[in-house]
């Protein structure tokens, strides 16, 4: 990660010690991704160094705190909205579990927000699936990500 010219920094979880690890520069860019993207339940945990990591939005799903200070300017891209849904939705001990927990998410990041200088949240994204694998939903979605910013960065820049 050293070799890259703008700082990166990428968080996972410490699965067995239960804290957020931000990658230093000496970690190699694909074990820090591979790590920061093992989604429990989907991707088996990744090894480092022999400690077990996993998706660092366990514990900071909107990690801009940790780029206050490091950094001039913060540019959030925050692609998590909740989803759209009805009364009829909840029917099931899952399906209100799932629901509680995307607004608990939510909750703790939109005080987040305010750390960004510019934020990009497409609202549209909250009618897809969090793991979409269908080619033409993830065109649309990346469609919808792509005009969101084009959008932003014009009233930005205007």
């Amino acid at each position: 990660m050293n070799d890259l010219p703008i700082p990166l920094y990428v968080t996972a979880t410490d699965l067995v010690k239960g804290k957020l690890k931000i990658f230093a520069d000496s970690t190699k860019i694909v074990d820090a991704i591979l790590a920061s993207s093992s989604v429990p339940g989907v991707i088996s945990p990744y090894e480092i160094n022999e400690k077990l990591y996993s998706d660092g939005g366990i514990l900071n799903h909107f990690p801009t705190d940790i780029l206050q200070g490091r950094c001039e300017y913060i540019i959030g891209v925050y692609v998590s909205t909740v989803q759209k849904i009805t009364a009829k939705d909840l029917r099931s001990i899952k399906a209100v579990t799932t629901r509680a927990f995307e607004l608990l998410v939510a909750n703790s990041n939109l005080q987040k927000f305010n750390n960004c200088d510019w934020l990009i949240e497409p609202d549209e994204l909250s009618s897809f699936n969090t793991f979409e694998t269908n080619k033409a939903k993830m065109d649309q979605i990346f469609e919808i990500g792509y005009q969101a910013a084009k959008k932003s960065f014009e009233s930005l820049a205007g």
